[in-house]
């Protein structure tokens, strides 16, 4: 019950700094303590762990909001024009009101500019993160092939899949 697909067993995969782990032989924890009871518990048995890893939930969710929010304030940008020439030329409001808007505007931008590097910020973090496990899958598959496959797909095209076609993905 992993929530990304990776399991730690002895003979497997081991953990690394930074993973966070979910249930020990299928019982979630919850506190700090259940993680040293389930241990203390095991008397020496092999247990099984399901752990979180590289989690990039918050940069797929942080990335498109950030992009909305930048689309947001670009749409904004129409709307103060409109009241400077409503309200700043057209109407009673004069050069205050156009000067006032005109630093709405600039504000406008700058927060869209912040939203937009954060966004391709969370973004690229995002894609890194899915590139790497996707390269790391690829190299352990081949890892696990016979010699006979290796030399039936070649060494120049295993390297062209486990960059370039990561790449393009």
């Amino acid at each position: 019950e992993s929530y990304n697909g990776l399991s730690i067993s002895p003979s497997g995969n081991q953990i690394k700094t930074g993973d966070y782990i979910l249930s020990i032989n299928g019982k979630k924890l919850k506190r700090k303590e259940d993680m040293v009871e389930a241990v203390s518990k095991s008397e020496g048995k092999p247990l099984t762990l399901s752990v979180l890893r590289d989690n990039s939930k918050k940069e797929v969710i942080l990335g498109p909001l950030f992009k909305l929010l930048e689309a947001i304030f670009e749409l904004i940008v129409p709307l103060v024009v409109a009241s400077i020439i409503d309200k700043g030329i057209n109407g009673t409001g004069g050069l205050n009101h156009i000067i006032l808007m005109i630093c709405i505007m600039v504000v406008l931008g700058l927060v869209g500019l912040v939203c937009s590097i954060t966004a391709q910020y969370f973004s690229a973090k995002a894609a890194t993160t899915f590139s790497k496990e996707v390269r790391q899958n690829l190299f352990e598959k081949m890892q696990s092939l016979s010699y006979d496959e290796i030399d039936k797909m070649g060494t120049s095209s295993m390297i062209t899949q486990i960059t370039s076609d990561v790449n393009q993905v």
